[in-house]
């Protein structure tokens, strides 16, 4: 007999959960109790056991586990299969209506799910290829049903079924042999699918069934609400709530967080749950190839594939867990990157010293170049890959463990079990598709491999029980927890937006229920969204917390969810203060300069820095640790990719040694930049692309209005690229080089240097106090050249060609001269004297992080070690 109800009010299924524990204490073992996840079926086996009632492991399972019991002997394909055949179709089909996108893994992922939801309709590919709707409605339909029959067939060979077909055969045999089974309760299921319908009216036939579906029901959980400034904020918040519950002596258990898309918030909160200390079990399995393990393995065969690229090779060598952060790592990346492009383990190993980590893993990864030679047959390549395994040596485990140091080996060594597991899914196919013995490259598995690793799930075992439970809204279903929090509730992502199906649309749909196979069309899935949170709403027995982010992880400001404002209406939306795991001193309050103190290490100081240069003194001027990190301990930010190479920096060389060559005899301009820019390019290895011709194009026009701007009676005499070197006091040495000196009648000098940048930017130079270039420039015109210091001059190269600057300049005309501020011994005095203070405080170890304004912060290659902060710092970033 099969009963289906939708019972109201709190206890969902507790009526069930009663029948059940009768049928226990009993010592019954004819009954079920049936779930939709594992997790779920851990959940009530935890439950009965705090109850103290013993349950046999086979008493509560999911509907699969159920089903396999009824028919061990039919296969149901496994996911990661499931994608490589249908990826295999693709290709082998080679259809024209999927030439576009037959290469793309969303593409098969689309295609996958498809064929999923007509199977889950209890439709199979023969049924579809006699309804197909007309190619007005679907025109890619006749060549997804020509895929689907290849998928079909290659399931044949390989002796799997899709889910509905096992399903169907499962009903099919109950019906022929009743099992032994008297009783069975389905609970927490959403809706069921065809196929499934079909065996729970069979097993309703010979056994009393009880199926309980949700009913919209009024929330009894005490519901509040609140917004955060973003999706950290957000986290933050909730880790603040959990740990105030805690100490309010609520057990972790009794609190969940239910997240509708997991891919995007569960990293974020986990990471959260992890600083504040709370411990929490995830629910959610990712794919393989996302571990630590796989990225390795991932990176190491495409970097061998590509011919051991450096740029991918050494990737490759980061995820190593014992050599990947070695400082001889580290210094073969900037080597590796200083000399891109390239390729080969030989130049790499040229890079490296013998018997550092870097070098002896170099000669690990050398024993495998071989493999990209040969060819295996499948079963061999198995083998050979199994080999792998000793390169992911983690080192020796510490004798004692943290809980998170336990998890992080178990979870190793679970990935590399289920590595060799993947190894053999991505062979299965491709000995029985083929012949056996047939041999293939490295390339062609590597490609079976890759798809299976891209879904193939990996959830590593946690039997800790006080923890808070990290749930999807699907896991979730008919879970009783007394405090729940829904963060996310955002547009888009709760509910979820889904579009038409690109196969079949909306109207194919609606035609394909004519033939009696009803797929869900957008509005079902709209509908569908909806039951999904009141039920994630209704596991709340206690507090309900809802919340959104006013800005997304993407940087964006999206609106809140219609179902956040549906649940909020006429609460009152509390905005939370922001919260750190540990209080954290007021610096502004309590700020002491730091300094080097120790007296082996001052006259090092001097050492590492017997003369100055004006941009040296700007940089301490505006931040003390900012000097200390870049010309004290000469730290460098990794090289930029060979795109990336024609920076700002290298644009104003290239500038520079343009306007050296142009000066002499002021030839044509254009001819001098193509050949300058161009040979520039090929010294630096910068492949040409379209931004690099609109950096050329914006240089171009630069310059052609720069050309008439520098229209001014010419000098005695001109001098560029000029070295200087002089002494501010007898123990200040200062060392630079001048872009342009020109020298006029009675001894008269003035300074030229070229900004490749904005006017405002060069501005700045003549209006920061910080910036003492100007004077100590002037100060080499008469020190060192015996000149009358006349000008300093700025000229902005881009953009708007402007001059700035101090003085006069024999023979500018008014318009020219607009931007020149006068010459005063005041200024320059007081430029010096900030010089000598930056000498002394450097010497004396100053190396405190205070900069003089938070404006340049954000460009500051040191910001992330930086001890400085400040509200103003996150505000100029965001600016």
């Amino acid at each position: 007999m099969l009963r289906v109800t939708t019972p109201a009010g709190a206890g969902k299924s507790e009526f069930l959960l009663e029948q059940f524990r009768e049928a226990v204490r009993e010592g019954r073992r004819d009954f079920r109790f049936v779930v939709p996840t594992a997790t779920m079926v851990q959940h009530r086996r935890n439950e009965m056991a705090r109850e103290g009632l013993l349950v046999q492991a086979e008493s509560i399972v999911t509907f699969s586990k159920l089903t396999s019991a009824l028919v061990p002997a039919v296969r149901t394909v496994p996911d990661e299969l499931f994608a490589l055949l249908v990826e295999d179709a693709v290709k082998r089909l080679d259809r024209a209506e999927f030439a576009a996108v037959a290469r793309l893994p969303g593409f098969h992922a689309s295609l996958a799910a498809t064929i999923k939801e007509f199977d889950a309709a209890g439709c199979s590919a023969a049924r579809l290829a006699r309804a197909l709707p007309p190619d007005a409605l679907a025109p890619f339909a006749r060549a997804f049903s020509a895929v689907w029959n290849e998928v079909d067939a290659a399931m044949s060979a390989n002796q799997v079924l899709m889910r509905g077909a096992v399903l169907l055969a499962a009903a099919r045999l109950v019906r022929e042999s009743p099992p032994a089974l008297k009783t069975l309760w389905f609970d927490g299921f959403a809706v069921f699918s065809v196929p499934e319908l079909e065996l729970i009216h069979a097993l309703g036939e010979n056994a009393d069934v009880t199926a309980i579906l949700p009913s919209a029901q009024p929330r009894e959980a005490a519901t509040s609400a609140f917004r955060a400034d973003s999706p950290e904020r957000e986290a933050d918040e909730i880790a603040r709530r959990i740990l105030h519950q805690s100490a309010q002596g609520r057990p972790f258990r009794d609190i969940g967080i239910i997240l509708r898309q997991p891919d995007f918030l569960a990293p974020l909160i986990s990471a959260t749950l992890e600083r504040y200390g709370i411990p929490f079990r995830s629910y959610n399995s990712s794919p393989l190839a996302q571990h630590p393990v796989g990225q390795f393995f991932t990176a190491l065969l495409d970097a061998m594939l590509s011919g051991w690229e450096h740029e991918q090779t050494v990737a490759a060598m980061r995820l190593s867990p014992r050599s990947g952060a070695s400082r001889s790592v580290d210094r073969l990346d900037i080597k590796m990157r200083d000399n891109l492009p390239n390729r080969g383990l030989d130049s790499l190993r040229g890079m490296t010293n013998a018997g550092e980590a870097a070098a002896r893993l170099l000669g690990e990864f050398g024993k495998l170049d071989s493999w990209r030679a040969i060819r295996r047959t499948p079963a061999q390549w198995v083998e050979q890959f199994r080999t792998l395994r000793s390169l992911f040596h983690p080192g020796t485990v510490p004798d004692a463990l943290t809980p998170v140091q336990a998890e992080m080996y178990r979870s190793q060594n679970r990935a590399l079990d289920r590595f060799d597991v993947a190894f053999q899914a991505a062979a299965d196919p491709l000995i029985r598709g083929q012949a056996p013995a047939r041999a293939i490259a490295l390339s062609e598995f590597w490609l079976a491999v890759k798809a299976i690793l891209r879904l193939a799930p990996l959830r590593t075992p946690d039997r800790r029980r006080n923890v808070v439970h990290l749930l999807s809204a699907y896991e979730a279903r008919q879970w009783d927890l007394a405090v729940v929090f829904i963060p996310g509730l955002i547009e888009k992502e709760f509910p979820k937006q889904h579009p038409q199906n690109a196969f079949f649309p909306d109207e194919a749909l609606r035609d394909l229920r004519r033939h009696g196979i009803r797929l869900r069309t957008a509005v079902d899935l709209d509908a569908e969204e909806q039951a999904l949170f009141d039920s994630a709403c209704a596991c709340a027995t206690h507090a309900l917390v809802l919340s959104y982010p006013v800005s997304g992880l993407r940087g964006d400001q999206p609106l809140p969810s219609p179902f956040f404002i549906a649940a909020t209406t006429g609460l009152e939306i509390e905005i939370p203060e922001n919260v750190r795991p540990f209080p954290i001193v007021n610096r502004e309050a309590s700020f002491h300069p730091v300094a080097i103190r120790h007296q082996e290490l001052l006259p090092m100081l001097h050492q590492r820095h017997p003369a100055f240069s004006p941009s040296a003194l700007e940089s301490y001027l505006q931040c003390p640790f900012q000097f200390f990190a870049k010309k004290t301990l000469k730290l460098r930010e990794f090289p930029p990719r060979p795109e990336d190479r024609l920076d700002p920096l290298l644009l104003g060389t290239i500038v520079h040694e343009i306007l050296k060559e142009w000066f002499p005899t002021r030839p044509d301009l254009a001819p001098l930049i193509e050949s300058v820019f161009n040979r520039v390019c090929a010294e630096k290895n910068i492949p040409f692309g379209f931004q690099i011709e609109v950096k050329r194009h914006e240089l171009v026009k630069a310059l052609g209005e720069f050309e008439p701007l520098h229209q001014w009676p010419r000098p005695i005499s001109v001098e560029t690229e000029l070295d200087c070197a002089f002494t501010l006091d007898p123990d200040i040495p200062i060392s630079g080089r001048l872009d342009r000196v020109e020298t006029y009648p009675d001894g008269i000098g003035v300074v030229v240097d070229y900004k490749y940048s904005r006017a405002s930017n060069t501005k700045s130079k003549t209006t920061d106090d910080t910036k003492v270039q100007g004077p100590l420039y002037l100060l080499a015109l008469e020190k060192q050249f015996n000149l009358r210091a006349s000008a300093m001059i700025y000229c902005s190269v881009k953009e708007e060609a402007k001059l700035f600057g101090w003085g006069e300049v024999p023979g500018l005309n008014d318009k020219q001269a607009r931007n020149l501020q006068p010459l005063t011994r005041a200024w320059r005095d007081g430029a010096i004297n900030e010089v000598r203070r930056a000498v002394a405080e450097i010497r004396s170890g100053l190396i405190h992080a205070r900069p003089a304004t938070i404006e340049p912060c954000r460009y500051c290659d040191f910001r992330d070690a930086c001890r400085y902060t400040a509200t103003a710092t996150r505000a100029a970033s965001e600016a």
